[in-house]
């Protein structure tokens, strides 16, 4: 579809959901200087050849998050003081999403030794940029729909001005659905922060006002893209933990544990008080293998319990004891913990669903393992390997994710500075990218906080499709979700890497649920 404007009439279905990115082409696009548009599960490279699209084309439930970018390529000779700008976007009734709702960011890239390749990675806040002759200079953009947008189609403009070149537009066309995702998530989710590296990197003291300032502004980061951190950045029990636990988007936060019995049902007591117990779950032992682990893991798991039934222990594992035990981890952990935790590809389908039934609750986790053919997040991996991880969560009814740490630039194990070097767990395996390190410290380019990256963005877009299929379950009941999921999802190690297909799906459940809060 070719047009001199922006559409504001309705498009048939198919164009929209198998072709993302179509949208309108605008005059006199110069050789030296070129633009097009990409959907936000493709990862672009600097060297990626240049796509057709003009314009791009959305669909997002209100209170919903949906990204796109703009790509800029440079001719023969360089790009200089390129500028994006972003228009309102407007209904022809004249409703309005303001271009403040709009976040632009510069994609950066990070060398990948073993691959011999920059990857596209961290996303600093935009600013002018240069372009180097033949590559490209992508440009992230976060649409976020007010929760109160009206229903309906909505268009806009993307300019793109360079030093001496004719200024490029492209459309952006956005159909707000008549349902909004809650504020409140749905999967519970559980990142690890390094305090000590953002102090480190930052060049602050640990503990001054400065580093706490930082680990407010992490913190805020991670729940503004659904991903709740283990802990607070203040105590539980202090006045300032109203504002964090109050909040509808924080759905799981980390207590630390003590030995004090007493101490531990006063706890119980004030969280009750405070409409924060159900939120909350303890983490007391990592990865049990050995008799030990096991044993202390019992010891602290029925301390908890008896200061109060209500407390909940997780506990993240990977494999088989390292002794001989009846029942295997399976038995070990029945009556012990109440979010079983398995790493993604030591799900157990049947025996988890059990414990659903009993009440438990199931979440996984992914680390510097599994690698492919799995799911995980790794800087290497495509797009679509971050985001269908989800869905499999979802295909599978796994009740939340956790993730062992967002800030792991620690050179004694892995990477010196994560903006030069994303081998993270050197430790471990040398060619693994960006396990544990989801965030860069923003201080290397002139932040006072942390810069989110692509990973990043694309967990969020997987937790609210994630949304999606929850309420597509609360409509049409579950036989319809694993319809949905199932075209994704053939296993723990198969999916389709197709982006258009799981596009398509998304479009149709987003469809499906707009259409029903219509005759609601």
């Amino acid at each position: 579809m070719v047009a001199s404007q922006p559409v504001m009439t309705r498009v048939p279905f198919l164009a929209i959901a198998a072709a993302l990115f179509l949208g309108t082409v605008t005059a006199t696009a110069r050789a030296d200087c070129r633009i097009w548009f990409e959907n936000s599960t493709v990862k672009v490279f600097q060297d990626t050849a240049p796509g057709e699209a003009t314009g791009v084309r959305l669909t997002a439930a209100r209170n919903e998050t949906e990204s796109f970018q703009v790509v800029v390529r440079a001719g023969t000779e360089p790009l200089h003081i390129v500028r994006v700008q972003v228009s309102d976007l407007v209904q022809e009734d004249g409703a309005r999403i303001e271009a403040t709702c709009m976040q632009l960011f510069r994609v950066a890239y990070v060398n990948l030794p073993a691959h011999d390749r920059y990857y596209p990675d961290p996303l600093p806040p935009l600013s002018a940029f240069t372009v180097s002759p033949a590559q490209n200079q992508p440009v992230w953009i976060d649409l976020s729909v007010p929760a109160e947008a009206v229903p309906g189609v909505y268009c806009g403009t993307v300019t793109v001005q360079a030093d001496g070149q004719e200024a490029q537009t492209g459309s952006i066309e956005l159909t707000v659905w008549r349902f909004a995702l809650p504020a409140t998530p749905h999967s519970r989710t559980a990142f690890g922060v390094n305090e000590g590296a953002i102090a480190a990197f930052h060049g602050v003291a640990p503990g001054s006002a400065a580093h706490q300032k930082l680990q407010r502004a992490y913190y805020e980061l991670l729940v503004a893209h659904r991903a709740m951190p283990y802990g607070l950045p203040v105590p539980v029990q202090s006045p300032e933990a109203a504002q964090y636990l109050d909040d509808p988007r924080v759905a799981a936060f980390c207590i630390p544990y003590v030995d004090d019995e007493a101490a531990l049902k006063e706890l119980a007591a004030y969280l009750r008080e405070k409409g924060w117990l159900k939120k909350a779950y303890f983490y007391v032992v990592d990865e049990p293998i050995t008799q030990d682990q096991y044993d202390l893991l019992r010891e602290r798991a029925a301390r908890l319990h008896a200061a109060d039934p209500e407390f909940k222990v997780v506990v993240p594992y990977f494999r088989e004891p390292a002794f001989a035990a009846e029942g295997g981890a399976s038995g070990l952990l029945t009556g012990v913990c109440d979010i079983w935790c398995p790493k993604v590809h030591f799900y157990q389908e049947d025996f988890l669903t059990g414990r659903q039934r009993l009440g438990e609750e199931v979440w996984w986790y992914v680390c510097w393992e599994p690698g492919a053919p799995y799911a995980n997040l790794y800087v290497d991996m495509a797009g679509i390997d971050h985001r269908a991880l989800f869905w499999q969560q979802a295909h599978y009814r796994v009740q939340g994710f956790l993730y062992w740490s967002t800030t792991h630039w620690t050179p004694q194990h892995g990477t010196a500075d994560p903006w030069t070097d994303m081998a993270t767990v050197k430790s471990l395996s040398p060619t693994v990218y960006g396990d544990g390190s989801l965030l860069y410290p923003g201080a290397k380019v002139g932040i006072d906080g942390p810069v989110g990256s692509i990973r990043l963005k694309l967990i969020r877009a997987g937790l609210e499709d994630v949304e999606y299929l929850r309420m597509l379950e609360e409509r049409e009941g579950w036989d319809a979700v694993r319809a949905v999921t199932g075209t994704i999802v053939q296993g723990l190690d198969a999916y389709s890497r197709d982006v258009r297909l799981l596009l398509e799906q998304r479009e149709a459940v987003g469809r499906r649920l707009s259409e029903g809060e219509r005759g609601t």
